[in-house]
């Protein structure tokens, strides 16, 4: 099977989005004009984005603990992680803060570090996704696996974000726009997903791929 953080997006997150279009096309069966259904086609873009923000949040988490379980100490986790580890002791304001990596505790102290960062990552654009994997994973230019590449996720990210802000003055969205940023999105999760997978094995002692990757159209 694919990562967990897929199989949520793909079976919980992803349905809600195809009822938004499915709304849409019973009150406009035709096609034709806009018939003021514009909420229906912002409302599905602002959960797309949910459901894009909240994929990418749980598979890093995943990955994160993935490298975790393979580490005997954190000498085995990629630069970038040890470097986090490290930054999070550093800036500390608890005089006794390296204490917490006695044992076992690097390992709560990555990934506790990590859910703080998480809690102010809200723009997933494709800088700030390849910036937030690059340095808590290591995973260099994750953006350059996506094969409709990056400027489709940066223009979907904008439009959420201009109807975030604008509400009913933001630019109309047609059933057609949405739909194309639907299956754009689930594509790049199953590109995501396929690319991490492949990085997970190449960082870790493990001889075998940490989930199932998936063909594109799977």
């Amino acid at each position: 099977m694919p990562s967990v953080s897929r199989k949520k997006f793909k079976e919980k997150m992803l349905p809600d989005v195809k009822a938004m279009l499915e709304a849409h096309s019973q009150l406009n069966p035709t096609g034709q004009g806009r018939r003021k259904l514009g909420h229906i086609t912002k409302g599905g873009v602002m959960l797309l984005c949910a459901a894009w923000e909240l994929y990418l949040e749980e598979v890093l988490l995943e990955c994160a603990g993935h490298l975790i379980r393979c580490a005997h100490s954190p000498d085995d986790l990629p630069k970038a992680s040890q470097k986090r580890i490290a930054g999070i002791v550093r800036d500390d304001i608890n005089e006794l803060g390296p204490l917490k990596l006695g044992g076992e505790g690097w390992k709560i102290v990555f990934l506790d570090g990590l859910r703080l960062k998480l809690e102010r990552f809200n723009t997933p654009k494709s800088g700030a996704i390849d910036e937030l994997f690059q340095s808590w994973i290591g995973k260099k230019d994750l953006s350059a696996c996506w094969q409709h590449g990056a400027a489709i996720i940066n223009e979907f990210v904008s439009t959420r974000g201009e109807i975030a802000h604008r509400g009913a003055d933001a630019t109309y969205v047609t059933r057609v726009k949405l739909d194309q940023f639907r299956i754009r999105i689930s594509d790049t999760v199953k590109e995501t997903d396929d690319c991490l997978a492949e990085y997970l094995k190449h960082e870790t002692c493990v001889a075998k791929f940490p989930w199932r990757r998936t063909h594109l159209h799977a």
